[in-house]
This record gives structure tokens, sequence and C-alpha cells, in this order.
């Protein structure tokens, strides 16, 4: 059976810890998390190659940019200029963060919120799109 995305939760490291345990700080108002992990390839074709066909050898796994929809609240604490996702862009801030599936199991990964982008518009509410810049591996862990 397929696991329902609601439920699911953005959290911030609040203190940065190089092995990522610590507390954590849900993002609220979060939506719309996206990240990809992959293979990085190599084409190692050669010219006896049979066929026409190429061949390709995996090298590294790179985790994606992820990013995020957020219902933006100014006096947030998670999402304002003070102690939030604004100061992290502002200051440069490296972080552990956890996407917690309502299962309880999390992936974690280290990064930078590097992009926000924000729509105003007449009809709705204040909507911004975050991208975080992994660095490093992502893990499977237990939510914290």
């Amino acid at each position: 059976m397929a696991t329902k995305a609601t439920g699911a939760k953005l959290k911030r490291q609040d203190v940065y810890a190089s092995n990522g345990s610590g507390a954590y700080t849900q993002i609220t108002k979060a939506k719309n998390i996206q990240f990809d992990i992959q293979w990085e390839t190599e084409d190692t074709s050669d010219l006896d190659l049979p066929g026409d066909w190429t061949t390709n050898e995996t090298t590294v796994r790179t985790i994606q940019p992820v990013t995020f929809d957020l219902y933006f609240e100014p006096g947030n604490a998670t999402h304002d200029e003070i102690t939030g996702i604004l100061n992290d862009f502002a200051n440069d801030t490296l972080r552990f963060w956890q996407v917690q599936l309502r299962t309880g199991k999390a992936r974690q990964f280290e990064g930078k919120v590097t992009q926000i982008g924000e729509a105003v518009q007449a009809k709705g509410l204040i909507m911004t799109r975050v991208t975080i810049t992994p660095r490093g591996a992502l893990t499977y862990a237990t939510a914290a």
C-alpha cells in the first residue's frame, strides 16, 4: 500500500551539529516538498562495442536541490528574517533538514537555503517557493 503524503513534515535543525543529531523544529505551512536522488553515470562505450549500443557505469549519487512551497507568514518564527528561513538565506546558514513521513521514517540531509521566490496575488495568500541545496549524503532515519 502506498504511503499517504498528508501528515508529512519538513523540519529544520535548531542548532547545527555535524552529525545531524539534536532538536528539530517543524517548518509550518510547507507543502509540495520535492527531492530527487540520482546516480551520475559515465559513458564507457568503446570502439569494440557490439550492436551499436552505448554502455554506462554509475559513478556517484547526488541529491538534486530540494524545493517546497510555503504559505508565508511574516510573524512565524520558522519563516521570518530573525530566526527563520529568511534568516538562513540571508546568512548562508548550513543546517540539517528532515522530511518526516507519517510512518515515522525520515529523509535527512545537510544543506543551505539558496533561493526564495514569492508570488503575491490579488486573491489568495502569499506563496513562497524555497530551494535548499543539499551537501553530502541523504540518510534515512527515524524522525526527530
